[in-house]
């Protein structure tokens, strides 16, 4: 977003604090890329950002980060879900990547961002 201030309000808001709050009417101001305030909305109206996105019945959460990802496995999830992890490697996973082109690789690649990007992956 190229706004320098944005207020989302209304929202679900997950504090992740040490008290693990959740405001059920909250907003979370951001200056600069930065979280500036997080609390109920009707205390954040001193605020006069640049974006207001209303979050009525949404959650608003940190974003995810997925530390372990396999790219190239994206076109063969779901791919005998039912087997053992031996059995899976062995008789799919090495079959099906093994067989893989680079297309295929790189479409499997871009499947796999594409997803983390729409779901706030990093």
């Amino acid at each position: 977003m190229d706004a320098k201030s944005i207020l989302i309000k209304n929202g679900y808001v997950l504090t992740l604090n040490h008290k693990r709050e959740i405001l059920s009417n909250g907003s979370v101001y951001i200056e600069n890329e930065k979280i500036v305030e997080v609390g109920q909305t009707d205390d954040l109206k001193g605020y006069n950002p640049e974006l207001v996105i209303d979050a009525k019945n949404m959650i608003v959460m940190p974003g995810l980060i997925d530390t372990h990802t396999h790219l190239a496995q994206a076109l063969i999830r779901g791919c005998a879900d039912d087997v053992s992890l031996v059995d899976w490697l062995k008789k799919y996973v090495w079959v099906l990547q093994g067989n893989f082109t680079k297309d295929d690789g790189r479409v499997s690649a871009e499947l796999c961002m594409a997803e983390m990007i729409r779901t706030g992956t990093t």
